[in-house]
């Protein structure tokens, strides 16, 4: 089955205003992984035909797109639904693991009606995000530097039916602030994901990655920080004494090549 190609003029009508899951798979004509995941596509483009969209976005040829979702590895497919993505894989991945996620973002689909949903939401109080204690896992850090596998630790724990807080996904209208440090003080775990000197400027009191760990290490969360290659922890002395006790937590060390026991080694160190 082919797949139908979309490129940066009908990438807004293909996929964002699709009236279906969408799932698109980034792809180069030298990218030797997208090759190989071709047929895997094509085989998942069929198996769900009548029920959602998959299509294809030439990175070469289309560069804006892929730059304004942040495609850095090839393949990379990104699941769309109500205009917005909801799901990343990167990498060559399984024809089970695509269906896993295209049956989950199905049933939200089917299980929730417009009627059903209207009347759930709260009249009195609307909330900015959702109901306390709805997440598992909170997931913090810098979007310039590790927005890819912040998206991609956060797949694999859903994966795992784990509810996961994403702010770029979860967090809804409203005083962004309070929210988020609600969010954190009614999560049990707390990820940090440390990119190279990502805490250089956690000195400003006003830097939002050091009042995310703060407020963590303020209410007693289980931290798990994990740290890409490269990182390291600065001198104790330069880090803020409201944040300096989180070199002392167990951390995990972040990998591509062996990204199964690194996760695995994540789900441990969660209560």
């Amino acid at each position: 089955m082919s797949i139908r190609e979309v490129d940066d003029a009908t990438f807004e009508h293909e996929v964002l205003k699709s009236d279906r899951p969408v799932l698109v798979d980034f792809w180069a004509v030298w990218c030797a992984p997208c090759r190989m995941l071709a047929p895997t596509i094509e085989a998942i483009a069929e198996k769900y035909n009548d029920t959602a969209r998959v299509v294809r976005l030439n990175v070469d040829e289309n560069p804006s797109i892929p730059q304004q979702y942040g495609i850095k590895g090839l393949p990379t497919l990104i699941f769309y639904e109500d205009g917005r993505e909801t799901n990343r894989i990167v990498g060559a991945t399984s024809k089970d693991a695509i269906s896993r996620v295209i049956d989950d973002a199905l049933n939200r689909k089917s299980s929730v009606s417009p009627t059903a949903e209207k009347q759930s939401q709260p009249v009195q109080e609307p909330p900015t995000i959702k109901q306390a204690n709805e997440y598992d896992v909170f997931i913090s850090y810098r979007r310039q530097d590790a927005a890819e596998p912040a998206r991609l630790i956060r797949s694999e724990l859903r994966h795992q039916n784990l509810r996961v807080f994403l702010d770029v996904d979860d967090l809804r209208p409203g005083h962004f602030d309070r929210a988020l440090l609600n969010r954190i003080a009614n999560t049990a775990n707390f990820i940090i994901i440390l990119t190279p000197h990502c805490l250089d400027h956690c000195s400003e009191e006003g830097d939002w990655l050091r009042q995310e760990i703060a407020q963590a290490v303020k209410t007693n969360r289980n931290i798990i920080p994990v740290m890409m290659p490269a990182f390291q922890f600065p001198n104790p002395q330069t880090l803020p004494e409201d944040i300096r006790v989180l070199r002392t937590y167990h951390s995990v060390s972040y990998s591509h090549e062996f990204f199964d026991a690194m996760l695995s080694r994540i789900v441990q160190y969660l209560q």
